[in-house]
């Protein structure tokens, strides 16, 4: 973190990038700006906490899936933030739980439960004039791609901003050392089960309104937002994290290099995916001996 200060100007540049592009690369930043946020919510529990989440699925993807069925049955855009909140709550309670488990546990605990979702999403069919919902999932009303990018960049500068403060608080620290050795902070009087709950609450608080902003953007969620592939980009887009400016480059990078390899053959960023899955355990070992 000695060279943190550079860290923002950094995030300035890829805000600001997208004002000077075309519609079609306007959305795609968004997008990356969009997953991010995500990374740097899944990265909050991940960094301070220790505790690696493949199911951040959960608040990311709920919160966008109930959004979708509040609009169909009546519900103002402006009430979507208090479901943000209610499955930020939830999923606080689920990862906290869960986190009574050994790490290893946890991981494979965490990805059943999105995994769960995913297979249960298509279930979902509500009725008015016709059936909505099943495999095409949900819609709302579109809105205007520059709206959806103030939220989106206004999102992202809150998440890094609470994350560079985070590190440098005394809370901060009480999380790191819990999660360096559980036993040793008990012993110095930190209490560890609430520091869980915090960390918990933190990361799913700032995934549920990623997972709002992404329904804004795309205007349309179906059962794939709980997928296999979204819960473990972050964990892919942070493989070179030491800083926190490391894995918001990573989302974009993934976010434009998927984008590209799409066009070569469909789903061949999977490949992408795959290789960086393979190498991750000793670019993980590196960034952690560099931080």
């Amino acid at each position: 973190m000695g060279k943190a200060w550079i860290q923002i100007p950094i995030l300035a540049i890829l805000l600001i990038l997208p004002l000077f592009t075309n519609f079609y690369y306007f959305w795609l930043f968004t997008l990356a700006s969009i997953f991010a946020s995500y990374t740097l919510s899944w990265y909050l529990m991940e960094r301070f906490c220790g505790r690696t989440s493949l199911g951040h699925t959960l608040p990311f993807g709920l919160t966008a899936y109930l959004s979708a069925i509040a609009y169909f049955f009546g519900y103002p855009l402006q009430f979507l933030p208090i479901i943000a909140l209610i499955v930020a709550l939830i999923s606080a309670i689920i990862f906290y739980i869960t986190s009574m488990l050994d790490r290893v546990k946890f991981v494979f605990a965490t990805f059943l439960y999105g995994v769960l979702l995913w297979e249960l999403a298509p279930f979902i069919v509500l009725k008015k004039d016709v059936l909505y919902g099943g495999e095409e999932g949900f819609s709302i009303t579109l809105l205007p791609t520059q709206t959806v990018y103030v939220f989106s960049s206004a999102l992202l500068i809150v998440t890094f901003a609470f994350s560079f403060i985070l590190h440098k608080s005394s809370l901060g620290l009480r999380m790191m050392a819990v999660r360096d050795d559980e036993e040793a902070a008990l012993a110095i009087g930190i209490d560890v089960k609430w520091i869980k709950l915090l960390n918990s609450f933190l990361s799913s608080l700032f995934t549920s309104f990623v997972g709002l902003v992404y329904i804004l953007h795309l205007s349309h969620v179906d059962p794939d937002v709980f997928s296999v592939e979204n819960a473990i980009f972050p964990f892919i887009a942070s493989v070179f994290a030491g800083g926190f400016i490391t894995p918001v480059l990573g989302s974009y990078l993934l976010i434009f290099a998927s984008n590209a390899l799409n066009t070569i053959s469909p789903q061949f960023h999977l490949v992408l995916y795959a290789l960086l899955l393979i190498v991750s355990p000793k670019l993980r070992r590196f960034s952690n001996a560099d931080s």
